[in-house]
């Protein structure tokens, strides 16, 4: 009995991936790019810093982070983004860090998909 259910599991699992990969297009020729940047044209102007030093500490190998939500309680997904840190000590004895940033999606009161940039507003740019 179970190995009939794992064969149709992989049976389903082949027809899904068929269907996905069949023929139909996204775009109007298959040359459209199914993604296009537009971060920056939406209000998006964050750059990541990773904090890396020459000491090759692990948690400067490892990414950020990134949070989807609705700060604002207006029903649309705002983004919040994380920055990295640097662990070594800089010549002041602090770490630099460029600092977290929130970004309001203000697509419900414009009708366009575009972000503005509230991390003083909200207090949760700290370092």
């Amino acid at each position: 009995m179970a190995n009939s259910s794992a064969a149709a599991s992989v049976l389903a699992s082949a027809l899904l991936f068929q269907a996905a990969c069949s023929g139909s297009k996204v775009g109007e020729s298959a040359d459209d790019p199914l993604f296009r940047e537009a971060a920056r044209a939406t209000g998006l102007e964050f750059e990541h810093f990773a904090g890396a030093s020459d000491a090759f500490f692990l948690p400067e190998i490892m990414g950020s982070g990134v949070a989807l939500l609705d700060f604002d309680l207006d029903g649309d997904l705002d983004v919040y983004l994380l920055q990295g840190q640097s662990l070594a000590e800089g010549p002041d004895g602090t770490h630099a860090s460029p600092g977290n940033r929130l970004f309001e999606n203000a697509i419900i009161p414009h009708g366009e998909l575009t972000f503005s940039d509230v991390t003083a507003r909200s207090g949760l740019g700290f370092r």
